[in-house]
């Protein structure tokens, strides 16, 4: 009697786990996993827009301090391709004439000379194929062309520009920049024959860095004189905030090669809009940040989730 009490207890201490309690436990770790993932996505999503708001507003105060130092009107520009920073001179001569002593070429309109003063560090995070993790637009966005199949406007909603005047104030101007590519946002290559912008490796169909090509405004490197900055190039006017979007939310919603109806919306049906759900209670406010500057100092003065 005695051994089949200990024999029953010990078949009862070593005995495996049920079916359901199995099922119980898998249940269980794929919840943990699922939260964990979230979690993880979540946070590099954090980390990420906080980097790029600190690096935008970090190097607008450089464009600023630059204009002010060199009484030179300046543009800081987000180039969208590897997410770097450029700074581009944009001051009129006093008695009016041509803009930039490189567009002195006949046929060449306004153009304007790209200051080489940041080095290759000052961009937003990226990926580890150099792509920005996070999309920079104009904030105002609402007032800006929006047709698609329009170059111009595509540019103009995806290059993001603050313009600064030689006493520091943030002013809105229209001018042209070196937007010329070989590939498009998506990689593809435009097959573009006057492009102005060139790649930092030899195979050009891998990989653009999507720099101003500065060999161009140097007569001897080419055939003719040529101007880094033509009428080909889009206008783009400066914006005072700007919208940041996590790349692989924003990408998952409309591509990666998307239109300015699918980036801005045109109340058209269908159109994704992206840019109009990012504000307050909509869709997308998780994935995005507004930022507004001060036109005197150029700091944040109004985040969009305040």
């Amino acid at each position: 009697m005695v051994n089949e009490r200990q024999t029953s207890r010990t078949t009862h201490k070593h005995r495996g786990f049920t079916l359901l309690e199995l099922a119980i436990s898998a249940i269980i770790i794929s919840i943990l996993l699922v939260t964990g993932t979230f979690v993880f996505k979540s946070v590099r999503r954090d980390s990420s827009m906080a980097q790029a708001r600190n690096a935008v507003l970090s190097y607008a105060a450089v464009a600023r301090s630059y204009a002010i130092a060199n009484q030179i009107e300046t543009m800081l520009v987000v180039n969208p391709f590897n997410g770097r920073f450029e700074i581009w001179h944009l001051n009129p001569p006093v008695n009016g004439g041509l803009w930039d002593p490189y567009s002195s070429t006949p046929g060449m309109t306004d153009g304007y000379a790209f200051a080489s003063i940041l080095d290759d560090g000052a961009r937003l995070p990226v990926d580890g194929d150099g792509e920005p993790l996070v999309y920079v637009n104009p904030i105002d966005y609402e007032e800006r062309t929006h047709v698609d199949g329009i170059q111009q406007d595509y540019d103009n909603m995806i290059w993001t520009a603050f313009c600064f005047d030689e006493s520091g104030m943030l002013v809105i101007r229209s001018r042209r920049i070196a937007t010329r590519t070989a590939v498009r946002l998506d990689g593809t290559l435009t097959m573009n024959p006057t492009v102005n912008r060139v790649s930092d490796i030899a195979d050009t169909s891998i990989k653009q860095s999507q720099m101003p090509d500065l060999r161009m405004l140097d007569p001897t490197l080419t055939a003719l004189p040529l101007a880094l900055v033509t009428d080909e190039d889009s206008l783009i006017t400066s914006t005072q905030g700007f919208v940041l979007s996590d790349r692989r939310a924003l990408e998952a919603a409309i591509g990666k090669s998307f239109t300015v109806n699918q980036l801005r919306g045109n109340m058209v049906p269908g159109d994704i809009g992206w840019l109009m759900k990012t504000r307050y209670t909509e869709k997308y406010r998780g994935f995005s940040e507004e930022i507004l500057l001060d036109r005197y100092s150029a700091e944040a003065v109004l985040r969009g989730d305040e």
